[in-house]
């Protein structure tokens, strides 16, 4: 569960994003000043400046009964793209992107979650990342790029009931930054 809610206008170029259930945040908070690990690493979703996109590795989603609308009690893992829409906190979902990889029996800790708003899939829902990983770089003259720290974030989109193709920039919680990679 969030309990903070930060912003940070760093120019950072990824994102690493890990999804949870909201009574369950173990491995993604560190109260310590060194960077640490979690059990999650190498599974976080990855932010891309110079393209705008957020690549999740695994999305766990509830089906659906095509019948009642109601849950199935089985879970689908997708992998899939969000791009942010120029200027503001808005993402959109990259249809074309998404391929779903396997059927899970429980809802992954490492994961990002996708929870239906009331069961109903058109009055949005929410995207929940726990742990989405946002690389920085040091520009120095004569326009070196020098690879900076990676911050790691606990990310929640609200789903647009409008439009449900776009995801809306709902909180995010500053988790540990990374020390930069050589």
């Amino acid at each position: 569960m969030i309990s903070s809610t930060s912003r940070s206008g760093s120019g950072a170029s990824s994102v690493c994003i890990k999804l949870t259930n909201d009574s369950d945040d173990s491995g993604c908070k560190s109260n310590s000043e060194e960077p640490q690990e979690t059990s999650c690493s190498g599974k976080h979703a990855i932010f891309d400046s110079k393209t705008a996109t957020v690549t999740i590795p695994a999305i766990d989603v509830p089906l659906l009964d095509p019948f009642t609308g109601e849950n199935s009690g089985d879970i689908a893992v997708f992998k899939g793209q969000l791009t942010q829409v120029k200027g503001i906190e808005d993402f959109v979902i990259s249809p074309e992107s998404f391929v779903f990889s396997e059927m899970a029996s429980d809802y992954s800790e490492c994961h990002a979650k996708y929870t239906y708003a009331d069961g109903q899939f058109d009055k949005g829902g929410w995207l929940r990342m726990p742990f989405v990983q946002v690389p920085s770089i040091i520009i120095i003259p004569p326009n070196l790029h020098i690879p900076g720290p990676t911050k790691v974030f606990d990310v929640t989109l609200r789903q647009l009931a409008v439009d449900d193709s776009v995801l809306h920039l709902f909180n995010y919680t500053h988790l540990l930054t990374l020390p930069p990679t050589k």
